[in-house]
């Protein structure tokens, strides 16, 4: 059987081990607390797990997954939070925050530094934390509904105050874009999207070609398709 220890053995010389053939990529793990005692417990849930491996604090940079624990998040904790996102060099690097007590505002700080999910310490069971940092690395979040609600209302504010007066979208896309690539999604050609708007093929062409180069989009198909995929369309 392989074991904990056995993963972590073998994370030392990669990051990751073999079972029946597939190779296992370990999540790299840093417990970041000013609590010790509150530390090492949680850093014991993630050591005894074979899909995860602990770093020292020299090696923060390398983190994965950071997982910050607070009674109540201060100052400090966002320094610290901010401090391990700048030093991270690991692409795609996200945070677990277990506390008791955030405000909106902070929240919205470490959203933006990378904080996936926030546990309340009570929560804080070894299953759901191994839940949360693995979920974490994979993409997914976990959150109240009340930070859901923070969330929704700060991207609904950016778009009324930022986007919208500058006529652009979420997505990057500017409004007009947008009609023209649904039009474009529904089959019409240059001329007929013309015609439906009121503007000249040339303004169209200018349009599409304008929005290929921001975009870095290689045609007008690939333009649909990102269209689609930001939900726009």
């Amino acid at each position: 059987m392989f074991t904990g220890a056995d993963a972590r053995q073998t994370a030392a010389h990669a990051p990751g081990w073999m079972t029946a053939g597939v190779r296992v990529e370990l999540v790299r793990v840093l417990v970041t607390t000013s609590d010790p005692v509150t530390g090492a417990g949680l850093a014991s849930y993630l050591e005894d797990h074979p899909s995860t491996t602990l770093l020292p604090k020299d090696k923060s940079a390398e983190a994965d997954v950071c997982l910050v624990v607070d009674d109540h998040v201060r100052p400090a904790t966002l320094a610290r939070m901010e401090n391990l996102a700048r030093t991270s060099t690991t692409a795609g690097m996200r945070m677990v925050l277990i506390t008791d007590l955030i405000q909106e505002q902070q929240f919205l700080r470490a959203v933006h530094l990378g904080l996936s999910s926030v546990l309340l310490r009570k929560e804080a069971v070894r299953e759901r934390v191994v839940k949360a940092v693995i979920g974490a690395h994979a993409g997914r979040a976990e959150m109240t509904p009340v930070m859901i609600a923070w969330l929704a209302e700060h991207l609904r504010s950016i778009q009324r105050d930022i986007l919208a007066p500058r006529a652009l979208t979420s997505s990057g896309l500017l409004s007009r874009e947008i009609d023209v690539l649904r039009l474009l999604a529904d089959g019409l050609d240059t001329s007929e999207i013309a015609l439906e708007l009121n503007f000249s093929e040339r303004t169209i062409k200018n349009v599409i070609h304008a929005m290929l180069t921001r975009l870095q989009l290689r045609n007008r198909t690939h333009a649909v398709a990102h269209a689609l995929r930001q939900g726009v369309l």
